[in-house]
């Protein structure tokens, strides 16, 4: 979730993928009637979201890699599977990533359609470490 960049950070970017920045969600900031109208239309939006949102991630993955070798990370951590984590199986290769599920990344969203399903299995195989909030997910 966006927050204000602590002073010793160099640096903080926010890259919305999947439509986060039209959702209403923190990640977009967007409030108002908009927030609402999302809000009502929920599952039809994360229905759509689940077949479109997959298809901004190439474009998106190959900004973060050449941010990611720009930056030189120590370690990249992504919280979430969709969309950061997906986006987060972009880095190159030689940089560790950490992956963290959070709450129903495999059991809800995974399987939503065959696509985020592929999807989730290449985030995890790029995975140098995975961190879960429940036994379930291990």
């Amino acid at each position: 979730y966006p927050c204000e960049r602590p002073a010793e950070v160099d640096a903080m970017l926010v890259m919305p993928v999947a439509f986060a920045s039209a959702s209403g969600s923190q990640a977009g900031r967007k409030t108002g009637s908009r927030k609402g109208l999302i809000a009502r239309f929920r599952p039809f939006f994360q229905s759509l979201r689940y077949r479109l949102g997959p298809l901004t991630l190439p474009r998106s993955g190959r900004q973060f890699a050449r941010l990611v070798k720009e930056v030189t990370p120590d370690v990249v951590h992504a919280m979430r599977i969709p969309y950061e984590g997906m986006l987060a199986s972009y880095t190159p290769a030689g940089i560790p990533l950490i992956i963290s599920t959070w709450g129903n990344d495999l059991t809800l969203h995974a399987p939503a359609t065959a696509r985020m399903a592929e999807l989730t299995r290449k985030t995890l195989q790029r995975a140098d470490a995975l961190m879960a909030d429940c036994q379930r997910d291990i």
